[in-house]
């Protein structure tokens, strides 16, 4: 930041490692938040917060990937200046491979994107804290919802990554630990995975086969549009056909987006006939 003259001289840096994406498929976002991290940094640079003290961020490549994460980790704390706070990630896999490196170091991890129920965990990653609210609170919303309106028939989708997997896990535990105690009658009707276009075409036939009305679904917005494609395709719709969505990223503008696509060749008037009543608990963009 600019410094600001009324901080005096032999101010005592603090060194922010701000590790994310900036580049590969969220490369672009992360550039666009570039001038509020600054701004932020120059708004206390200009306060009279952290007196004596200057606030100094460097910015580091994760690439949203677990290896890169670990290696950005790594070589931004044991090279330059000593780093006090790590800022990192947007990605949930990611920022837990950055806190297994960060152990080491011993310093603080303050996750602002990573949201992944895992993440829970504070022995598995005692350095890590967080600024948006864990996929747990989600999941949790949904099956209380589905029991809410007495729904027992469920079927069950998630995707590949980690955070669509731990979602899936949590709702499914939350069922199995109703039918432990005796608490509900659950029935699991499905549960299958999403990565390709022919997976999206066996979860419609087998939610189909299976007559699954209500569905759980742990994607993000393009395997979720891959699937409610299919769906449509099937005759499968609202309100004969309803999905709850509990993990991934979901854009207000999903249906334009991934509409007309190689993996999702439907319209957004046919998405949007698929998708009519669809309830997702996320945090929106």
């Amino acid at each position: 930041p600019t410094e600001s003259s009324h901080r005096g001289t032999d101010l005592v840096d603090i060194n922010v490692a701000a590790i994310n994406p900036y580049s590969g498929g969220l490369g672009d976002l992360m550039t666009m938040v570039e001038p509020s991290i600054a701004q932020a940094t120059q708004d206390i640079e200009n306060s009279n917060l952290l007196p004596g003290y200057r606030l100094k961020v460097h910015l580091v490549d994760s690439k949203c990937s677990v290896s890169d994460a670990t290696f950005a980790t790594q070589a931004t704390c044991s090279t330059g200046p000593q780093k006090h706070i790590l800022l990192s990630d947007s990605c949930s896999a990611a920022c837990a491979a950055v806190n297994d490196a960060a152990r080491f170091f011993q310093i603080l991890q303050v996750g602002p994107g990573c949201v992944s129920a895992r993440l829970r965990d504070s022995e598995r990653y005692p350095f890590f804290t967080r600024m948006a609210p864990s996929t747990f609170y989600n999941v949790v919303a949904i099956y209380e919802l589905m029991k809410f309106l007495s729904f027992k028939r469920v079927g069950v989708v998630y995707g590949y990554r980690d955070i669509n997997h731990a979602a899936k896990d949590l709702f499914l535990d939350l069922l199995d630990q109703d039918l432990t105690a005796g608490r509900y009658p659950w029935t699991v009707l499905t549960t299958l995975s999403v990565k390709t276009l022919d997976d999206a075409k066996f979860v419609a036939e087998e939610t189909h086969h299976h007559d699954a009305r209500i569905n759980f679904m742990a994607l993000y917005e393009l395997e979720g549009a891959m699937v409610l494609c299919q769906a449509y395709k099937d005759g499968m719709q609202p309100p004969d056909y309803n999905w709850f969505v509990a993990s991934g990223w979901w854009n207000e503008q999903f249906l334009q987006l991934t509409a007309n696509s190689a993996v999702c060749p439907c319209t957004v008037a046919e998405l949007q006939r698929a998708s009519f009543g669809l309830i997702a608990a996320d945090r929106g963009p």
